[in-house]
């Protein structure tokens, strides 16, 4: 048992005063637990209200959203009516300035239900969007061949014939697998557009794991990441709105591309993979961290232990920025000319070159956190800078704290040789020696610690 959650359901409004008895229930739990369990390893005990708020937003994360629920009406030049077990689809031609126009209209909201957003293009051969672009400009007559087309749920749909031209009405429309099409053909001149059409098929399906099914196996085209199938996830999707509340950082939180045309590469941007390895390194799990960046957004089980409910956007700058501030003194001890380092940067430097020293080193500080703060910590997912810092504000913050701990990193250094850091025991034996390391010396630090401490919230 790695954490413990205390739940009081019921079916109200959630309220504050609830929320601070929760929190003492969370104290109490935590002081039993070391008190009679010290060598066990609980890592966090938290206690949640579930009330109407919460069930409500656990039961929209559920569905699979079509945003854009008007009906629309349009010519086609025929097609045909094609069911399956739980699903019923038309399929047909649908004119390349209707989807360019609607792209316009509605934006991202047109892909509510794909794993990905438009990618953008490059002037390049080798982009496909750019490609996409090109041949719905300079051979518009060809585009329905060359073009792999959209599919799209939809809430329903009446054709007014088939196998002519006639018109076809749909209620409700999300791009599922075409984004990259939609989204180039939105950059292109309308006037350029005329004699073009785009093959399509609208699906209307009631079940969500069959929606899931259809989403999965559409999106094979472009490249498809673990963290993509994530994107939709309501962990993520929480996330993404609570960062767009800290300045000057962005977070993807597995999915990727925009609304524009043009590719962009933000500075200050949590990396998808990156933010699930902090996240594993924090909380002392360096191995998964190191060697299953991928898995961690694909095994249901792996991913639930680092992202849930009580993980928050800055919980997770807390944790990136750490694992940052490890990577950065990494960076400026190999800069360091040979005959330039002391013998303590050298023996450092022997150690954070190792396989998997970064991660190691993250969760041993992450785990001397108590020392750190000069408090008991009852669920380490609810720590956090006090104020809304930047990401470069935060590994300021982090500087003092790393090279402190660096002093110790060379105890570390048996748990990185050969496979250790996959041998569970041994390296929590090894994170505990740290910790005790660094309580031994907090006196000395004290300072430093305190410093640090004042800046950090959590329980």
């Amino acid at each position: 048992v790695s954490s413990v959650e205390i739940w009081y359901v019921h079916n109200l409004p959630e309220s504050e005063n609830v929320k601070r008895e929760l929190a003492k229930v969370e104290q109490t739990a935590h002081a039993a637990v070391k008190r009679n369990y010290p060598d066990c390893n609980v890592e966090s005990i938290s206690a949640k209200e579930v009330g109407l708020e919460s069930l409500e937003t656990w039961y929209e994360g559920t569905q699979a959203p079509i945003l854009v629920t008007e009906t629309f009406s349009f010519e086609t030049r025929g097609g045909y009516t094609t069911s399956g077990n739980k699903w019923e689809a038309y399929s047909t031609s649908v004119p390349a300035e209707w989807l360019r126009d609607k792209y316009n209209e509605f934006g991202r909201d047109l892909f509510s239900a794909n794993i990905r957003d438009y990618l953008g293009s490059l002037r390049s051969d080798r982009n496909i969007n750019n490609n996409i672009k090109e041949t719905a400009k300079t051979k518009p007559e060809m585009f329905w061949v060359f073009n792999n087309g959209i599919t799209a749920l939809v809430n329903g749909f009446a054709a007014t014939s088939e196998d002519e031209s006639g018109l076809l009405e749909i209620s409700g429309i999300a791009i599922v697998n075409g984004a990259q099409t939609t989204g180039a053909l939105g950059s292109v001149p309308e006037a350029d557009l005329a004699r073009a059409f785009v093959p399509a098929r609208f699906v209307k399906c009631d079940d969500p794991q069959t929606v899931q099914q259809i989403i999965r196996y559409n999106n094979s085209q472009n490249k498809i990441e673990a963290a993509d199938f994530r994107s939709k996830d309501l962990v993520q999707t929480r996330l993404r709105r609570e960062f767009t509340k800290i300045p000057n950082v962005e977070y993807a939180g597995g999915r990727r591309g925009g609304a524009e045309d043009s590719i962009k590469r933000p500075k200050n941007v949590l990396q998808s993979y990156t933010a699930g390895q902090a996240l594993a390194a924090f909380h002392g799990e360096p191995a998964i961290a190191y060697n299953q960046k991928s898995k961690i957004w694909q095994s249901d089980a792996i991913y639930s232990r680092f992202f849930h409910e009580r993980t928050g956007a800055q919980h997770l700058l807390f944790a990136y920025s750490l694992l940052k501030a490890v990577e950065s003194e990494k960076v400026r001890l190999k800069s360091l000319d040979e005959t330039d380092r002391t013998k303590q940067q050298s023996e450092q430097w022997e150690t954070l070159r190792k396989r998997g020293a970064t991660f190691l080193l993250t969760s041993a500080v992450a785990a001397s956190m108590e020392t750190i703060l000069g408090r008991s910590i009852a669920d380490h997912f609810s720590l956090r800078f006090s104020s809304k810092k930047n990401l470069g504000a935060c590994l300021g913050a982090w500087e003092p704290i790393v090279a402190i701990g660096l002093s110790f990193a060379q105890s570390l250094s048996e748990a990185l040789s050969r496979s250790n850091l996959y041998n569970k025991e041994l390296v929590r034996k090894h994170l505990r020696d740290y910790a005790m390391h660094i309580q031994a010396l907090s006196k000395v630090n004290s300072d430093a610690f305190e410093r640090f401490a004042v800046k950090v919230k959590g329980d």
